[in-house]
């Protein structure tokens, strides 16, 4: 059972629901039932380097989606390298949508790149509205990590459609974990866009820039810091029009207990 709590929200919704499930694992793979993260939003591995910040990778991408009401199932590693996985709505807790809502993936190698240095997932996405496509890769090299992720994403009610994607490195100099990313979407499902003052246009190009370092002071306690640029441009009644430009400096202490 996990709980967001945010003492600063403007509003009174001050305790948020987050992962909270039972499961069972077996031989036969691992079902979970309740609330979690879709395999979808799972596929993406270690690949968000400012993950759970203002430069997530959900800016620019759809479909990070954490659900309730729902079935996991991951399978057994086969063959020490290959996992199958699913999650799937409950229809009668998701009436508003005349399709079955799911999500799939596979998985090779390892995430955290300790029995494997590389990382390598496909996964589907037919959940909250859109068909989605997402392809990632991830490498480890000495002190040096390099990661890819590609998505299309489709909405199921409108024409909107685009492909958005991530490249990045993150270097380990002594302990201090360096970090730069590039991002690019063309579609506007991220939460950069449609939290935009307009968010109607065609010819979306979005872009994203993100630099930065952590360091693990102790087991427990990481300290980080990351400026991220966004920047794009959309059209609106036959006008090209620059989106607002945001630029962010971040800097901030996590503990772990």
């Amino acid at each position: 059972m996990e709980f967001q709590v945010e003492n600063t929200t403007q509003n009174d919704d001050v305790f948020k629901a987050r992962n909270t499930f039972l499961g069972l694992k077996t031989n036969a793979g691992t079902v979970l039932v309740g609330r979690n993260d879709t395999v979808f939003k799972q596929s993406e591995g270690s690949i968000d380097l400012f993950g759970n910040s203002n430069a997530d990778i959900d800016r620019l991408l759809d479909d990070q989606d954490r659900k309730a009401d729902a079935i996991w199932y991951y399978s057994p590693v086969i063959a020490d390298l290959v996992t199958l996985n699913a999650t799937y709505l409950m229809d009668d807790n998701y009436e508003g949508s005349d399709e079955d809502q799911y999500a799939l993936s596979a998985t090779i190698g390892d995430k955290k790149f300790k029995k494997q240095n590389y990382y390598f997932a496909a996964a589907y996405n037919t959940i909250g509205g859109t068909d989605s496509y997402r392809g990632v890769a991830q490498a480890k090299f000495g002190d040096f990590k390099v990661g890819g992720l590609f998505q299309n994403t489709e909405s199921q009610s409108t024409d909107q459609e685009g492909d958005a994607f991530f490249v990045n490195v993150a270097y380990n100099l002594n302990g201090v974990n360096l970090k730069a990313e590039y991002g690019q979407d063309d579609g506007g499902f991220g939460k950069y866009y449609s939290n935009s003052v307009d968010a109607t246009g065609t010819d979306i190009e979005v872009t994203q820039i993100t630099v930065g370092a952590d360091y693990r002071v102790s087991k427990s306690t990481l300290v980080y810091g990351h400026y991220a640029m966004f920047e794009g441009e959309h059209t609106v009644n036959g006008a090209k029009i620059d989106l607002e430009d945001d630029n962010i400096f971040t800097i901030g202490a996590r503990y772990d207990f």
